[in-house]
């Protein structure tokens, strides 16, 4: 006898940017939850100003992203593009710093230096902005865009601001096809994505154009299709298939988040996590 798995155990969840498997922790996290961590952690990551402990923030947040068990076939684009970003923008904010310290090691004709203080700094800075960018890529990559405006309808926000934020974040699914869809097409004439990392940017450059183009098309199919039926934003009582409900797993994330979040704030007004 063959046993074959179940099509429904099989079917894959669409979140903003990938699909991710039903299976994910965070398929059973409360959306809210889940804004409320990227929120906690990206205030701790900004908090915190010592390498030692952003490093040990960096490895929570890369535990996380291991159990979220999100596929790595786009996942690794995403962080690299991500990790090259940060790493020229932090380079070139050094350049343009004047910290001073012991040792200056250079010195540029436009008046800044650099010297041990600036490496720390950029170290600090660079792991700063890389936690906070994978925890909200974790949530962007095992969260839906119906489940967010489903939180914000609970923190009884009006349904003309969820309704925008709706539609913002969907702008991001859009942009996001629309890339890929561009991508496996000028693969399929030929294209080739290799060389030099400038000879990439130029190629990936020349897609823009057409990106942006596709995406104001559908912005404005998005619009003619909300006019044809009518929608209105006035006071109408509005029913919701998912309702959000707290669980185990909601209480013990957010009992830990708020035991990291007092912790930080305990030790740096103690000064143990000073830029060092």
């Amino acid at each position: 006898m063959v046993c074959c798995a179940s099509p429904i155990a099989a079917t894959k969840v669409r979140s903003f940017l990938f699909y991710f498997s039903p299976d994910s922790p965070c398929q059973k996290i409360n959306p809210l939850t889940k804004l409320i961590t990227v929120l906690i952690v990206g205030t701790v990551a900004f908090i915190i100003e010592n390498i030692y402990a952003n490093l040990i923030l960096l490895v929570i947040v890369c535990i996380g992203l291991a159990m979220a068990r999100i596929s790595s076939r786009f996942f690794k684009m995403a962080l690299i593009g991500i990790s090259g970003l940060l790493l020229v923008s932090t380079v070139a904010h050094a350049l343009f710093s004047q910290i001073p310290g012991e040792s200056v090691y250079l010195v540029f004709p436009w008046g800044t230096y650099i010297t041990e203080r600036t490496i720390h700094f950029v170290v600090i800075v660079y792991l700063r902005f890389l936690a906070a960018s994978l925890i909200t890529l974790i949530f962007l990559c095992t969260t839906r865009e119906t489940d967010v405006v489903t939180a914000l309808r609970f923190l009884r926000l009006p349904y003309a601001v969820c309704f925008v934020c709706s539609l913002s974040l969907r702008f991001i699914s859009i942009l996001v096809d629309d890339w890929w869809s561009i991508v496996q097409a000028q693969r399929a004439r030929g294209m080739e994505f290799k060389g030099t990392l400038i000879a990439r940017l130029k190629k990936l450059l020349g897609l823009s154009l057409p990106m942006i183009t596709s995406a104001f098309r559908k912005v404005n199919d998005s619009n003619h299709a909300i006019l044809a039926r009518g929608f209105t934003l006035s006071n109408v009582r509005r029913t919701q298939i998912r309702q959000l409900r707290w669980s185990t797993p909601d209480y013990i994330l957010l009992t830990l988040l708020t035991i990291l979040l007092m912790a930080v704030i305990i030790a740096k007004y103690y000064g143990y996590l000073t830029f060092v």
